[in-house]
């Protein structure tokens, strides 16, 4: 009898400490704007160094950490690493600095308990400053991290990988490409100017571009999200999404093609410069205006259980618009 009474004590305080602990989980998360990396990150600096921007190539390893890029405040490049004190035995930055190439390592000394992220180990900062107008390449890779790109200029390429971390690129100037991926969260540039070819790469998390123009191709991947261009300017773009709407607004490109699923495909102000526009959708309507005067585009639709209403086609014009959906109508028009 005392045995069973003792266990069914046991059972109740055991419930009562997980009860709390969960509880004290959904506060951490919740403040932290249910993002995992901020969870106990603080702004104390462990580390600083300042270098000459003599480097052609840097390159960045990073765990569970986030990546902040800006201008510098001189000539110089800054480096400095932020994170909560009770990781700072736990936590160390590597940089080694040889022949034109500066490697940043971010390691880490773990327990077992500590891959338990919400009681272990939480979120780092990693900042770099580069001199605007700096000729490298940028190439970084972080785990559960945010990357900002904020008032960058660099004459060569940026090339970031993250899993779980939303991209934020603001006033970004780049000589070379600009391929971004991440995974089950947002990519979003605002304001920015890229030489070469921009890649935006992501699943279950969507896609924003305003004001970019891209001297090369643009593309932009993602499942279960939707696309949206704003002010953009391009080659040529590709655009894949799935379970997700494709909003396009004042987008000029030599072609373009569009692909979704079970989404709307809607475009305003639409200019194709070169020969050809494809846009597929399933169970999704297509719908929008194209810059343009009639008999400046073949028409090509192709849909079913629904209308199709377009401009005159122009039998023999060197633009091709070619729409095809599912379920969905197909409605296009014309503004000059």
């Amino acid at each position: 009898m005392i045995m069973k009474q003792t266990r069914k004590i046991l059972l109740i305080i055991s419930a009562v400490l997980i009860s709390l602990g969960v509880l004290m989980c959904g506060v951490s998360f919740t403040a932290s704007g249910f993002n995992l990396e901020t969870i106990g990150v603080t702004n104390m600096k462990v580390m600083e160094k300042s270098f000459a921007p003599d480097f052609s190539v840097i390159e960045i390893d990073a765990e569970l950490c986030a990546l902040e890029f800006s201008q510098s405040r001189d000539d110089d490049i800054h480096i400095s690493y932020h994170i909560r004190q009770r990781d700072k035995e736990k936590r160390s930055i590597e940089i080694e600095p040889s022949q034109g190439r500066l490697v940043i390592s971010e390691k880490l000394e773990l327990k077992w308990y500590d891959y338990i992220r919400i009681f272990g180990i939480g979120g780092a900062k990693l900042c770099i400053e580069l001199p605007q107008g700096m000729n490298t390449e940028i190439s970084a890779s972080t785990d559960n991290g945010s990357v900002s790109l904020e008032n960058l200029s660099t004459s060569g390429g940026v090339k970031i990988e993250t899993s779980n971390g939303k991209f934020e690129i603001k006033n970004v100037k780049t000589g070379g490409n600009l391929d971004l991926k991440t995974s089950n969260n947002t990519i979003e540039a605002e304001q920015a100017e890229i030489s070469g070819g921009f890649t935006a790469q992501s699943s279950n998390g969507k896609i924003e571009l305003k004001s970019v123009k891209v001297g090369g191709s643009c593309e932009a991947r993602t499942s279960n999200a939707r696309v949206a261009f704003e002010n953009v300017k391009v080659r040529e773009s590709e655009i894949v999404t799935s379970n997700g709407k494709v909003e396009l607004e004042a987008v000029s490109a030599e072609s373009m093609s569009i692909k979704t699923s079970n989404g709307k495909i809607e475009f305003s102000e639409l200019e194709i410069l070169g020969k050809r526009l494809e846009a597929e959708s399933s169970n999704g309507a297509i719908e929008g205006c194209l810059v343009g005067s009639e008999g400046d585009y073949r028409f090509d639709c192709n849909t079913s259980n629904a209308s199709v209403s377009t401009p005159k086609s122009g039998e023999d014009s060197t633009k091709s618009a070619y729409f095809k959906t599912s379920n969905g109508a197909i409605n296009i028009w014309l503004t000059q």
